[in-house]
């Protein structure tokens, strides 16, 4: 039988960042040197169900990467995408122009990975129009600001909930959801950010807990450890108890590091809210990331994973993995594909590479 190979050859440069605490305020100070991790992945059929895959991977910082080997039956676009942005409300430790970016990047990204795929913008009185909309349950909603806007969530009304419980699919980035509600400015000032805690996260996800900072990196830099931070490349926030993930029928999908994950999937009544604890100030990266957990179908479940595997990177070293899966016969006649999904399981996400191949 002729093999089919595919490769790529992905690059990631990322700016380095290091965050510390100091009087209760978040500091960021970047160093002057920015990582570098570099992946080759080659995947071929080997016979009438298996398929290997060889790739190496080196790093200029210790890395965490995940493997998720995946089946899709069908090449389905992630659905219509809608992004909430309004200028006049505020972001949770980020800008505005980073939330914008992130919208820009990722109609970018969509457009390249997805013939006729694209993105709406929503405001915020368009977002309690949208959540009371049927047709609007079967599209993906992007929430990445870390703020809710008071028209669909304060401490006496909430629209989010019972639209994901009724089938609506959410991406969520930053804080716990529900934790801060904003309320309007005006386009040019944001207004004002106020703090629900977690009465108000309780809410949203009553089964679930929000930890602290699940991942404790050593490989800090001199100004991050004068500073008091740990890890110089990302932004310590609010991870995901696996433990309490589990007891509520999710799924966790990024790295696992102290009880804790940063990349997680909840069952929510019909719906779905997709949880990624990552920040919003590399909204380029960010991007790559939400669009190749959507077009995956990792995002949201709809592809069954067969395999997963995870490695830590050295700085200076080289990992050369060769693995072989056996990959389960196809269940139904649409066309299917063999993917391996591998990424960066940090809090910047920064690094994503999707080898796939046509599958019978």
């Amino acid at each position: 039988m002729k093999s089919r190979t595919f490769q790529r050859l992905a690059e990631v440069t990322v700016g380095l960042f290091v965050i510390a605490l100091v009087l209760g305020e978040v500091a960021l100070v970047a160093p002057p040197t920015a990582p570098k991790l570099v992946f080759q992945a080659s995947l071929v059929s080997v016979g009438p169900r298996d398929v290997e895959l060889n790739f190496t991977a080196t790093a200029t910082f210790v890395a965490h990467l995940r493997q998720l080997w995946l089946v899709q039956h069908q090449a389905e676009a992630p659905g219509a995408v809608y992004f909430f942005y309004d200028a006049a409300y505020p972001v949770y430790q980020g800008v505005a122009g980073d939330w914008f970016s992130l919208a820009v990047r990722l109609q970018n990204v969509l457009r390249a990975s997805v013939p006729g795929a694209s993105l709406q913008l929503v405001d915020a009185p368009g977002l309690a129009s949208f959540m009371v909309d049927p047709a609007h349950r079967q599209g993906i909603l992007v929430l990445a600001s870390g703020v809710l806007p008071d028209t669909v969530f304060d401490r006496t009304h909430d629209l989010l909930l019972p639209w994901i419980q009724q089938g609506g699919s959410a991406i969520w980035v930053g804080a716990p959801i529900g934790e801060w509600v904003g309320h309007r400015g005006t386009p040019g000032s944001a207004g004002a950010a106020e703090y629900l805690g977690p009465s108000g996260s309780n809410r949203l996800v009553p089964t679930f807990a929000f930890g602290g900072t699940g991942f404790l990196y050593t490989n800090g830099s001199s100004p991050g450890f004068f500073l008091g931070g740990q890890y110089p490349y990302g932004r310590p926030g609010d991870d995901l108890a696996v433990g309490s993930l589990v007891a509520s029928n999710g799924t966790v999908v990024g790295g696992v590091s102290a009880g804790y994950t940063n990349l997680a999937e909840l069952a929510v009544g019909n719906g779905s809210l997709f949880y990624v604890g990552v920040p919003l100030a590399v909204p380029n990266l960010l991007g790559n990331l939400l669009v190749e957990l959507m077009v995956t179908g990792v995002a949201f479940g709809t592809v069954p994973i067969v395999a997963t595997a995870e490695w830590t990177l050295r700085p200076g070293s080289t990992l050369a993995e060769f693995r072989s899966e056996v990959i389960p016969p196809p269940t139904a006649n649409a066309p299917s594909r063999v993917c391996v999904y591998t990424f960066q399981s940090d809090y910047l996400a920064t690094f994503g590479d999707l080898t796939c191949l046509p599958w019978r």
